[in-house]
């Protein structure tokens, strides 16, 4: 029971700084955001609010501030914030036993792979790559890495995206020539790449299928909401954004 309670306080402890992360990352779209057109005036027509490209990124860290403050408050109640901050402050770090050094270690691993993973995505992947494929790839690299429990946080997943993400970045700043749908392609082949590698690490294949099922869907459902129902354009609109748009204009053609 003694060990239970300490995981649990652990767990806690984490969410008080994982929250603290997410509540800065929250803040920092925020003020981004701030910087995009709400209303504008196109060739003379006036549009309206819900077909701003500022609403799907304002939705998505105003949900992610919401998310956040609530883990905070979680954290705050059930003490894991006020156990955090007295390991913070305390001095003697030699004092901790070896399991709880080694929890320690984990804990800043886990840390440093989400930051890596949300900036890689945020700055790396959506400018240069289609919003669908880059968000299945995130969502992939992300869950997988903490809902499969791989022994190595840091590992080929991470890794590609990391590569991506600087491909990426070097497109949008011009470092290298925009060469299309190829960066694109290039996404859907990792993601099968990333499935192959999680199917080969992971004993449990159902939650591997389950990863990249929700990843899938999730994305299947809120882009094409917002691209094609609220009229939000997309931060890149590449390969599979392409294909979408085809496909409905041909409903379209044989409806009408």
């Amino acid at each position: 029971m003694d060990k239970q309670t300490d995981q649990i306080k652990g767990l806690r402890r984490k969410d008080f700084w994982t929250a603290l992360v997410l509540i800065g990352l929250s803040l920092a779209m925020l003020m981004e955001v701030s910087g995009y057109p709400i209303t504008d005036s196109y060739g003379g027509v006036q549009n309206v609010w819900y077909v701003s490209p500022a609403l799907f990124p304002l939705l998505v860290s105003l949900a992610l501030l919401l998310l956040s403050l609530v883990l905070l408050t979680k954290s705050i109640i059930s003490g894991g914030a006020r156990e955090a901050l007295r390991r913070l402050g305390s001095a003697n770090k030699s004092n901790l036993s070896v399991e709880a050094s080694q929890a320690e270690s984990r804990t800043r691993v886990r840390f440093w792979t989400i930051l890596t993973v949300l900036v890689c995505y945020v700055y790396g992947l959506v400018p240069a790559m289609d919003f669908i494929v880059a968000s299945v790839l995130f969502l992939n690299v992300f869950i997988g890495n903490f809902y499969l429990e791989i022994d190595r946080p840091l590992n080929l997943p991470i890794l590609i995206l990391v590569a991506m993400a600087v491909v990426g970045l070097a497109q949008t700043l011009g470092w290298l020539p925009d060469q299309g749908d190829l960066f694109d392609w290039l996404g859907l082949v990792m993601i099968l790449v990333i499935a192959g590698y999680f199917f080969s690490r992971s004993g449990e294949r159902f939650k591997v299928a389950r990863v990249f099922t929700v990843s899938l869907i999730t994305v299947l459902l809120v882009a094409p909401l917002f691209r094609f129902v609220l009229l939000v354009p997309l931060p890149h609109e590449g390969l599979v954004i392409g294909w979408m748009d085809s496909v409905r204009y041909l409903l379209r053609s044989i409806i009408g």
